[in-house]
């Protein structure tokens, strides 16, 4: 249980960066971390 909770939060994190750099790559230099 504490291996998949741990690969979970990992892969949703990486996703999270992904899509945070792809936005930011697109258009989010003024906001830059403040998105949410």
């Amino acid at each position: 249980m504490s291996s998949t909770n741990l690969t979970a939060v990992r892969m949703e994190v990486m996703r999270r960066r992904w899509t945070l750099k792809e936005s930011t790559a697109s258009a989010g230099r003024r906001r830059r971390n403040r998105s949410r």
